[in-house]
């Protein structure tokens, strides 16, 4: 985190830290550049972030929406992560869970703030039993547009969930 002073910090979590969070991440940064807000800083982490690659189709599916991630960093959540953040916001159910049994935290889910629906964005593996290239690229690929169409319902929606 740079030091400017920021209105909020926003925190995605998600499990590995190379494919939802950091799509929310991203596409909010770049939601807040064509905006000209700058009040609000953004990042991302995962609940487990073993080291591995970049997924090449949502880099690319990013890379079609104008956002690059090339240097993105993985990063594990840390309690030192869940105090610096206003809004620590879970994809997932299960992140949810983990944050509330590890951190003692509640936080919302990405699709309760933009929808005030209690509903995961499931994870490739959650929703292919037989993965193969095709489908799951396909399905990374939607789920990067969705949060992409998502974004500005978020930004809408997002100061009602900061605890004052």
């Amino acid at each position: 985190m740079d030091n400017r002073i920021y209105k909020y910090k926003i925190l995605f979590v998600c499990t590995g830290n190379v494919f939802r969070s950091l799509s929310a991440k991203y596409l909010l940064d770049e939601f807040l550049k064509e905006k000209g807000i700058n009040n609000v800083f953004v990042d991302s982490a995962g609940i487990i972030a073993k080291p591995q690659n970049l997924i090449f189709s949502v880099v690319s599916e990013l890379g079609l929406l104008g956002v690059d991630i090339k240097d993105h960093k993985q990063k594990k959540l840390t309690q030192e992560m869940i105090c610096n953040y206003d809004l620590v916001v879970a994809i997932s159910k299960n992140h949810q869970k983990f944050i509330k049994d590890n951190f003692n935290l509640n936080v919302p889910l990405f699709l309760e703030i933009v929808k005030n629906k209690k509903e995961d964005i499931k994870d490739n593996r959650e929703v292919l039993d037989n993965l193969n290239g095709w489908a799951e690229d396909m399905y990374n690929k939607s789920i990067v547009r969705k949060i992409y169409r998502y974004i500005p319902e978020f930004y809408n929606n997002f100061e009602k969930f900061i605890k004052k």
